[in-house]
């Protein structure tokens, strides 16, 4: 495993020094960082070593007094992926969950070997067991095939399969039998324990807590298996967050079980209605004010909300036409142009290496994003900021249309540290589905980078078009802190 250099730590003995090691990240109060966090500060170590000192208290369950951790005298900066003690522990949480881990059995680009590598060679159902309380739900068991195989694509797809599949969870559990709660909490407690801190109950005093426990572990374990198939995108783990809490906060641990299950459901359908179903409608809405007759319009790849755009400002007599770019090994922009075919809309279909040809000719860039960062940057299919970079060259506005519960408070200023491994195999096949390069494998000075996501500045994207408006990519923080107003 390849590592970046070390780094060297002036000597400041008045000064908290933060340590990055093979395990996890630790700060003065001793607190181990989640993954992703640690993740962000590996990215400012570089400039920001030390930390002063805190009276913050230390966590739950320790002492008051800190504890100060300094480097080694040469210590080795290991990303995530990188560090064998944690795929150690992510190897026996599985393990302890039931749930299959994905291994990678093809060789990977050293600059990228933090990142976990899906391919499609590795069986993930071979080992799950299905006795009377299966580990996956036969629904989350079949989304998790579906993203694995590229079946199901598109962050509002694969968010929507998402929540219908829990829906079926919900519907098909019931609280088991010959439980006891001092015992079976004990043995649930671990892969739960960051959703239990929520209710901030005393467990043993409330006999009805387990059925809402149990949402939660199931949850858990609907999350680890589906990220083992496919890491899930930004909308996917905000609705996940969503519903954690609203089973923390909605549902009174007193509830009983058929009652918690209908208000659960009906949420599910709440938000895919308002934050999908009526979200496309008003970005609809929006961005037909911006299509005018005789523009020539520039999509990439395929996106549910785009088709959407372009079908309503079609049927409002607005005379377009459109330009569909698309790019390997996907190749998602050819059902883009075959559906716009049907609908009658002129269109030209082109690969992403001759955009610059008919950049010149564009009235309008429009893009849809993956995620929308706190920072104003986007993530998006593999070459979106390539065409935003040259629609900026050649001054023609790019419009984002994005809904507003893809926006995390995630800041991310490029494509390495956080990014999605496709199949390396991919990238081999012709059109023909013939794979060009046999034995790639065998070859020890190649290997095969097929990167899903890209990130696209600020910059270069001229308005958000979302549900509640056209904004700037800057206002995503307030957004973010409107709508936790409007929670509490």
């Amino acid at each position: 495993m390849a590592s970046t250099p070390a780094l060297s730590v002036p000597s400041q003995p008045k000064r908290t020094v933060v340590g990055f090691g093979p395990g996890s990240l630790t700060t003065k109060v001793g607190a181990r960082l989640p993954a992703h966090e640690r993740f962000f500060c590996l990215r400012i170590a570089q400039t920001i070593l030390a930390v002063p000192q805190t009276d913050n208290p230390g966590p739950v369950g320790t002492t008051g007094r800190s504890r100060e951790v300094s480097l080694s005298s040469n210590p080795s900066v290991s990303s995530m992926g990188d560090s064998m003690k944690k795929q150690k522990q992510i190897s026996k949480s599985l393990a302890r969950q039931k749930v299959p881990e994905r291994e990678t059995k093809q060789k990977q680009v050293s600059f990228f070997s933090h990142l976990k590598q899906y391919e499609h060679s590795a069986s993930l159902t071979q080992f799950i067991k299905f006795d009377r309380y299966p580990a996956v739900h036969p629904a989350i068991l079949r989304l998790g095939l579906q993203m694995s195989e590229g079946l199901v694509e598109g962050s509002t797809m694969r968010c929507v399969q998402l929540l219908y599949a829990i829906k079926e969870l919900v519907k098909d559990y019931s609280t088991p039998d010959g439980k006891e709660l001092s015992r079976d909490l004990t043995h649930s407690l671990n892969p739960a324990i960051r959703f239990v801190a929520i209710f901030r109950l005393s467990f043993v005093a409330i006999p009805n807590i387990w059925p809402v426990l149990t949402s939660h572990l199931l949850l858990h374990l609907t999350r680890s298996f589906l990220t083992q198939c496919r890491p899930l995108s930004t909308s996917m783990g905000n609705a996940i967050k969503a519903l954690k809490r609203t089973i923390s906060e909605d549902i009174p641990a007193d509830t009983p079980e058929a009652q918690a299950k209908d208000i659960v459901i009906e949420w599910i359908d709440n938000y895919i209605r308002e934050c999908v179903i009526l979200a496309h409608a008003m970005i609809s809405e929006h961005a037909c004010n911006k299509i005018n007759n005789g523009d020539t319009l520039l999509v990439h790849g395929a996106s549910v909300l785009l088709n959407r755009v372009l079908r309503d400002a079609h049927k409002a007599g607005v005379q377009f036409q459109v330009v569909v770019v698309d790019s390997r090994p996907s190749m998602s922009g050819r059902k883009t142009a075959e559906y716009l075919a049907t609908l009658g809309i002129p269109c030209t279909y082109i690969l992403i290496s001759a955009i610059s040809y008919v950049m010149r000719n564009i009235s309008k860039v429009f893009l849809s994003a993956e995620a929308l960062l706190a920072n104003g940057y986007f993530t998006g299919a593999i070459g979106s900021s390539m065409i935003a970079m040259m629609a900026k060259a050649y001054n023609v506005p790019v419009l984002l249309c994005c809904e507003t519960y893809k926006f995390c408070e995630r800041v991310q200023t490029d494509s390495i540290v956080t990014n999605e491994l496709g199949d390396p195999t991919d990238l081999a096949k012709a059109p023909d589905n013939q794979n060009r390069l046999v034995g790639w494998q065998d070859v020890p000075s190649l290997k095969l980078l097929n990167l899903v996501h890209d990130l696209t500045p600020s910059s270069f994207v001229d308005m958000v078009v979302t549900e509640i408006g056209m904004i700037p990519c800057t206002s995503v923080p307030v957004v973010l802190r409107v709508r936790d107003e409007q929670r509490l």
